[in-house]
């Protein structure tokens, strides 16, 4: 299929974390071609920086992430 979209918004931190990891880990078991779009994600705590890695290792695509959001997620 065409796969499947999440899109983040506002701030990734402390109980979100757990909610995005759980929605991220059933959208990619549904389908393995699943896209971030982080544009409305304006800060990610160091938990939701770790999901967003591991769903990169998983195979999950970026798209639209701001530069402090990148920087966050390349370790910069």
């Amino acid at each position: 299929g065409a796969g499947l979209t999440l899109r983040l918004e506002g701030r990734l931190a402390t109980i979100w974390v757990d909610e995005f990891a759980r929605a991220v880990g059933a959208a990619m078991n549904q389908d393995p071609h699943v896209t971030l779009d982080l544009d409305g994600l304006s800060y990610a705590d160091a938990r939701g920086v770790s999901v967003i890695r591991n769903a990169i290792d998983r195979g999950a695509r970026l798209t639209r992430a701001s530069q402090f959001i990148g920087a966050l997620i390349d370790g910069n």
